[in-house]
């Protein structure tokens, strides 16, 4: 009968209600990617702007000269960080990831067998 019927429909349509909200859920999570992942110009007097990880090392270890990892890794990240919008909020989870891209772009020439530092390779 007719409240058969609407129970069979509200069976029907009950499970696309989570489906629904996991698209909406994911959709603004895209956006907020997309938002975070827009980097404004630096408004610091740095002569050299964000460009990406390698374009830091470099610059870093051209004016520095050889460096231990994590010195330069933070580093980069701090001329990351000066890159981004004033005011913008960062996650720790943001942060370790950056650090991670940090050193996933030294490139293995940058790298010693007999140091620890990481260095620009002679030319």
């Amino acid at each position: 009968t007719e409240a058969t019927a609407a129970a069979a429909r509200e069976a029907t349509t009950a499970p696309a209600a989570p489906q629904k909200a996991k698209a909406r859920r994911t959709s603004a999570s895209n956006e907020e990617v997309e938002k975070t992942a827009k980097i404004a110009k630096p408004e610091s007097d740095d002569p050299q702007p964000w460009t990406d990880y390698r374009s830091a090392v470099d610059a870093i270890l051209s004016a520095r000269g050889s460096l231990p990892w994590p010195d330069l890794q933070k580093q980069v990240l701090e001329r990351k960080k000066k890159s981004l919008p004033k005011g913008e909020k960062l996650t720790s989870k943001q942060v370790d990831k950056w650090g991670l891209e940090v050193l996933a772009a030294i490139p293995i020439q940058y790298l010693s067998t007999t140091s620890s530092l990481v260095s620009l390779p002679a030319r």
